[in-house]
């Protein structure tokens, strides 16, 4: 049986299919009246299952590439979380490091600078200078706490 259909590779069965993050609608013949097809709309709007997105068909070389980058990207966030969670946790034990050290030196210090002030806001004279102005301006309904 040596036709041309026989000697033709079959692509079909070597093509995977990979979930892709973007949800597409599928061009149908409408089946159902548009009355039918906006209730369905609405009802799997309300719904709280989770929609699937359209799958992705790939040749088995271009998953390999796929699953490799992913790989490679997944790593990389991970090396970016270890290093600012590193950072953060150097900058904590700093702050315990340096009230540890207002303790030994003086009690009544330390009880001031750890006392809890309800309601208390960053003052806005303070503020550091950015490049962009501020949404809001001029604060008008400021007043001074001196008589």
């Amino acid at each position: 049986m040596n036709t041309i259909n026989s000697k033709i590779p079959k692509f079909q069965s070597s093509i995977i299919q990979q979930i892709r993050g973007i949800r597409t609608k599928k061009s149908r013949v409408a089946t159902v009246s548009t009355g039918t097809q906006r209730v369905i709309t609405q009802l799997s709007v309300i719904s709280g299952r989770k929609k699937y997105p359209r799958l992705l068909k790939l040749s088995n070389e271009d998953r390999i590439r796929h699953e490799t980058i992913n790989k490679a990207w997944s790593l990389y966030q991970k090396d970016l979380r270890n290093e600012r969670n590193e950072q953060l946790e150097l900058q904590y034990n700093s702050i315990l490091n340096a009230l540890n050290d207002l303790k030994q030196v003086d009690i009544e210090l330390f009880k001031v600078a750890n006392k809890k002030e309800k309601g208390k806001r960053f003052p806005i004279d303070l503020r550091i200078p950015v490049d962009f102005p501020a949404n809001k301006v001029w604060h008008y309904e400021v007043k001074s706490n001196k008589k």
